[in-house]
């Protein structure tokens, strides 16, 4: 009965790695004949330049608010948890800021705040748990009408250690 057992398997497996090897032979190849693209040149009219230019200024005027100024990054380590502060200026006409993050390895975090200032604490962010030594912290604003502020400069986060 086992001789048996054994032989069924064997076949079964043979079987199996057949149909699967013979299946990946008969994938047909997927070659497609690419058109060639032409390079375009479009001559634009020195009045047609100017609208161009007034249209992208206009824009960008639209667009951007003032720039954030951090005023405190802080990020203190007790016992059992770290929290991180910042705060910064407030900007006219921003309904909201993004507030990025950066350890000296390169990994960044963002996180999204309607006033301005932020709190995060390890407790239920890894990011911060894992240590904020060397930090660097920006800020961003965003307004109505998808406006939005430059980045402000990069603040360092300051650490310290309390044990309690």
């Amino acid at each position: 009965m086992r001789k048996k057992r054994r032989i069924v398997t064997l076949v079964l497996t043979l079987l199996l790695t057949c149909s699967m090897s013979a299946q990946a032979g008969f994938t047909p190849r997927y070659d497609v004949d690419m058109p060639e693209i032409p390079d375009i040149h479009v001559e634009l009219s020195d009045e047609m330049k100017e609208a161009v230019n007034q249209a992208a200024q206009k824009q960008i005027e639209k667009m951007i608010l003032d720039k954030p100024v951090v005023w405190h990054a802080e990020c203190r380590t007790h016992t059992n948890y770290s929290f991180c502060t910042i705060t910064w200026c407030k900007v006219e006409g921003a309904t909201s800021y993004k507030v990025e993050i950066t350890k000296p390895d390169g990994t960044k975090e963002t996180y999204n705040a309607k006033g301005n200032w932020l709190y995060a604490n390890s407790r239920y962010n890894k990011f911060i748990e894992e240590g904020m030594n060397g930090a660097t912290v920006r800020v961003r604003a965003f307004g109505e009408d998808e406006t939005y502020s430059l980045w402000s400069d990069k603040v360092d986060v300051s650490c310290s250690e309390e044990r309690r």
